[in-house]
């Protein structure tokens, strides 16, 4: 979020209820700014990792439940990690 306004409450209810990734007050410099952008593209990122890691762990634990044969854990996590590769 980038802002003009000097009210420092402002940035705290900005970060704590909206959940900005980062609060930038002008005048700002480019070179940040391009970092603090790309580590906000990188953090989506790894959590979208994280959100297809957990649901391949729930299908593992639900079939282990279950009785049933585990999914291939190996070959899906071989496939993430290519798909993530393809991206790159």
């Amino acid at each position: 979020m980038l802002t003009g306004d000097t009210d420092p409450e402002l940035a705290v209810r900005s970060i704590n209820e909206a959940e900005v990734y980062r609060f930038i007050r002008k005048p700002w410099n480019n070179a940040d700014l391009r970092t603090i952008v790309q580590l906000a593209f990188d953090v989506i990122v790894l959590e979208d990792e994280k959100r297809q890691l957990l649901e391949i762990v729930r299908r593992y634990r639900t079939a282990r439940e279950r009785g049933d044969p585990p999914p291939i854990l190996e070959a899906e996590l071989l496939l993430l990690a290519e798909a993530d590769l393809l991206e790159t």
